[in-house]
């Protein structure tokens, strides 16, 4: 005779169901109720520049360090709303800029490529404005150099050019008792270091400074350019209009 299995026996409704087989019946044949789950509270949206990337930093630190499927989706779709952002503001930034030809930095430096000649043209009529104005009488740049620094007569090379092409007045000094070839003039330093550098002195050379009535102006040390001591000279002595 086959042996009775609980198992066995039909399963149609709860009162039917044997209770030593379903691990969710309730005590005494009666359920007991579920316990309630709490609703997931939603995150506040980021209102201000600084909770946007926060937030955005967090959510892909997160996904960096944890590559699930969740966290990697959720910082898409916050950078895709940033992204979005940045649209809109562009966007929003060209209609006023058009709108307010006032605020349009385009319309003083134009970047069309055929409105080049005539930037060309406003440029070479600025450098022509500051050599003038550093051709004016007790003006000139003070150099200051060693004869050990190779990088030294590198700057002197460039500056004479200068001299000679702008007929600038260009006074060389030695902080060392060294040479150079292009400046055979130049002075030993009696002081004027601690002078024009008002007492701290000149430790990194090549240093340049301009010198007027007026003012001292450190241009900065270190080898530079033509075209870069020209545009310190225009950017640091020349009054702005």
């Amino acid at each position: 005779m086959m042996g009775w299995h609980p198992a066995a026996q039909p399963q149609n409704t709860w009162w039917e169901i044997n209770p030593w087989i379903e691990p969710d019946r309730g005590f005494n044949w009666y359920p007991d109720d579920l316990p309630s789950k709490k609703p997931k509270v939603a995150e506040p949206q980021p209102t201000t520049v600084e909770q946007v990337h926060q937030k955005w930093k967090r959510l892909r630190n997160q996904a960096i360090m944890e590559p699930t499927v969740d966290n990697i989706q959720a910082y898409l779709a916050i950078n895709k709303w940033v992204l979005q952002q940045a649209q809109t503001f562009a966007d929003n930034w060209r209609k006023v800029v058009w709108q307010h030809p006032e605020l349009d930095y385009n319309t003083e430096h134009p970047f069309a490529l055929f409105a080049q000649p005539a930037v060309k043209d406003q440029f070479n009529h600025q450098r022509q404005r500051l050599v003038d104005y550093l051709r004016r009488p007790n003006t000139g740049l003070i150099f200051f150099f060693r004869g050990t620094c190779e990088f030294c007569h590198l700057q002197a090379r460039i500056l004479a050019q200068m001299k000679n092409h702008y007929h600038l007045s260009i006074l060389a000094i030695s902080l060392d008792g060294g040479k150079l070839t292009e400046f055979p003039d130049a002075k030993l330093d009696n002081g004027i270091s601690a002078v024009v550098s008002q007492g701290s002195g000149i430790s990194t050379v090549p240093s340049l400074f301009w010198i007027d009535k007026h003012q001292k102006v450190f241009l900065g040390a270190g080898l530079m350019s033509e075209e870069e001591v020209l545009e310190r000279l225009q950017r640091l002595t020349i009054p702005s209009p």
